[in-house]
């Protein structure tokens, strides 16, 4: 495939040599050194596309038990008077703003979840997750366990990361 990129190739030696690639492929001959099937090609291609098309929502789940489930719980309840829920929680919907910068850098502060106060709240940052992660982590909590607090776009979730980066 390098001959494809040459920049000394005329353009109709390089239309010849990829009609030649592709003719080969489709028949099964020889590419890279390897005999190579279409059908074979064909469903390896398919397996890998569908593998990187994850549904954000399992996506979110997936994270939301890695990084979120071990204080607030599987099923956002919380614990009791020392970790707040996010089942339920009106603070979803009064701080919706706020919600990436403290996934991504925490909180010590005291809150208050559906009229209870939870008093000097040490959340650990999370900063490692990318705009993508905390997309996925919103959106899953925002609209689960009785929670309806809509969807959260990347872009509208690159802004509040940015502005909470520039305070």
């Amino acid at each position: 495939m390098r001959q494809f990129f040459n920049n000394n190739d005329n353009s109709k030696d390089s239309c010849e040599t990829l009609q030649k690639y592709y003719s080969n492929m489709a028949t099964g001959s020889d590419l890279c050194g390897m005999k190579v099937n279409c059908k074979v090609l064909i469903l390896v291609c398919a397996v890998v596309v569908s593998a990187c098309q994850r549904d954000p929502y399992r996506e979110g789940a997936r994270l939301y038990s890695v990084q979120c489930a071990n204080c607030h719980g599987e099923q956002g309840q919380g614990l009791g008077a020392l970790i707040p829920p996010l089942a339920n929680a009106d603070y979803l919907i009064r701080q919706r703003s706020q919600l990436a910068c403290i996934l991504v850098n925490g909180l010590n502060d005291t809150i208050v979840v559906n009229g209870k106060a939870y008093y000097d709240q040490q959340m650990p940052a999370n900063a490692q997750l990318s705009a993508i992660h905390v997309t996925n982590i919103l959106n899953y909590i925002g609209n689960n366990w009785g929670n309806h607090n809509g969807e959260f776009s990347l872009d509208t979730v690159k802004v509040m990361l940015n502005r909470c980066n520039k305070q």
